[in-house]
């Protein structure tokens, strides 16, 4: 039995990852999306996922790696991250073993 935890998910997930995954998974997505060009899409996704900003006693914080916590576009992104990582897992082993859920 293999047991997975993520810790601290959203910092994990790498920009550059996170566009990739989309990419990948554009022509199921591209529908949601109707009326945006691609190259469009993809130039607000890179500003919005590389820009993020926090102020803690007048102080402003730049966010270095990963999706930033608290933006509404994280949970979503880092949930296409993961089904990409278990379907890549699931293809590597065959029907050998399933996933449980809680």
């Amino acid at each position: 039995m293999v047991s997975f935890d993520v810790v601290s998910l959203f910092t994990n997930v790498s920009v550059p990852l996170a566009i990739k995954v989309i990419e990948n998974r554009w022509k199921e997505l591209h529908n949601i999306f109707t009326g945006i060009d691609e190259k469009l899409f993809f130039e607000i996704l890179e500003l919005c996922l590389s820009n993020g900003y926090r102020q803690f006693h007048n102080i402003v914080y730049s966010r270095i790696e990963g999706l930033a916590m608290g933006s509404p576009f994280s949970p979503i992104i880092a949930e296409l991250v993961l089904d990409e990582f278990f379907d890549s897992i699931s293809n590597r082993f065959d029907d050998k073993f399933g996933f449980m859920t809680k």
